[in-house]
């Protein structure tokens, strides 16, 4: 149709076929020349055994040679595979995401007694944390790399170093490294940690911030207890709350939950091994590129209070439905992250447009909530050793 890429909204929309969006250069991002334009440009693909990259040609249309075939291009050079994905980009340009890391950073540093001489450890990949604590005026800063991508180590060391002017190794360090493998003797100083920082990303679990800050949490718990950090330790941020709230979808639950019997077709081995798991894990969505109704109000899954190193993970009890509704349906919870610094006087939420969101989708297909029933419980458990899941909702 016209004006749509490949579905219109009056159809049954197709989540699982998206489209791929390659971003041009801006030096190939060309104006249209007069109302009806008239300038003719020339699309050139090129491939390798893993990449498939474009570059376009103005006013150079290729003609039929004498013999009627097509000349050969010549190739154009591949671009440089980036170094982090679009979804830590976008996280990246959230100027309220920075001010919030920021400003706690550096009230710590007012507040500690010669702070400045205090070892602190930034326990998320890319050291972007740490960078701002030194920049904010810590000396002794240490910051684990634990991604196993050497780009974004040297992206981290780059930016330290190069944009940062980071490279006195006595007051600055990146350690590439699992915190399981880290010690007192890799620490600056040798001292343990007494300042610890944490943005809760990290490259192998890219966008389940949830997940992240989860890990987060498991991460400073186990540096502690092998006194890799200080009892009396600061922590930024100190807590962080699990939001969740259930959701409807109309069209995205269609492809993530079970499958009818269909012209005869029994789907009971398929959703088994296929769809029936899709309920047990969470999935990344930027919400606003998808159509679904809130079904609920917000409500709190996990309390955690770094520093104290306590979980509050008992049952909520929640409104659901509209007044007025006869009946909805909960297809799936949607949960995010609000950090809060020292003094609880500092709020940031991931649930905008700079994250993207956990969904947890129902088992089967939903679950029908009849005008009348006002409250559903939910609970958000994280897992004992041994288990496959991280949590359960």
């Amino acid at each position: 149709e016209e004006g749509n890429l490949y579905t219109s909204r009056d159809t049954e929309f197709q989540d699982h076929w998206p489209c791929s969006l390659y971003v041009l250069p801006e030096s190939r991002r060309w104006k249209r020349e007069g109302k009806e334009g008239g300038t003719e440009i020339e699309v050139v693909c090129c491939h390798d055994d893993s990449t498939v990259w474009f570059d376009l040609k103005k006013d150079n249309p290729q003609t039929n040679n004498v013999d009627g075939k097509r000349p050969k291009l010549n190739p154009i050079p591949r671009p440089p595979l980036t170094t982090f994905s679009a979804v830590r980009n976008t996280m990246m340009n959230s100027r309220t995401r920075h001010e919030f890391f920021e400003k706690g950073i550096v009230d710590t540093l007012a507040e500690i007694p010669d702070a400045s001489n205090s070892s602190v450890l930034d326990v998320s990949d890319f050291s972007y944390l740490a960078i701002l604590a030194a920049k904010a005026g810590f000396k002794k800063v240490t910051s684990i790399e634990s991604s196993a991508n050497p780009a974004i180590a040297m992206a981290s060391a780059r930016s330290a170093q190069i944009s940062n002017g980071l490279s006195d190794p006595d007051k600055f360090r990146i350690l590439q490294a699992t915190a399981e493998a880290l010690t007192c003797k890799d620490m600056i100083g040798g001292l343990p940690a007494t300042f610890v920082i944490g943005e809760g990303w990290y490259e192998k679990m890219e966008s389940n911030i949830v997940l992240g800050f989860i890990n987060y949490f498991y991460t400073v718990r186990g540096l502690r207890r092998k006194g890799v950090i200080s009892d009396d330790a600061r922590y930024f941020p100190r807590r962080f709350k699990i939001m969740g709230a259930a959701v409807k979808f109309d069209d995205l639950s269609k492809a993530y939950r079970s499958v009818e019997e269909c012209c005869g077709f029994d789907h009971g081995l398929l959703d088994k091994h296929g769809a029936g798991r899709m309920q047990k894990y969470d999935f990344q969505f930027a919400l606003s590129q998808f159509r679904y109704e809130l079904v609920s109000k917000e409500f709190v899954l996990l309390n955690v209070d770094v520093r104290r190193n306590v979980v509050e993970d008992d049952w909520v009890s929640f409104e659901v439905g509209k007044e007025g509704v006869g009946q909805t349906r909960w297809d799936g919870i949607v949960t995010w992250v609000v950090l809060e610094g020292e003094g609880g006087e500092g709020v940031y939420s991931t649930n905008n447009e700079y994250h993207s969101l956990n969904v947890r989708f129902l088992n089967g297909h939903g679950i029908n909530v009849m005008k009348g029933e006002e409250k559903r419980k939910a609970r958000m458990k994280l897992s004992g050793a041994g288990e496959v899941e991280t949590y359960k909702i």
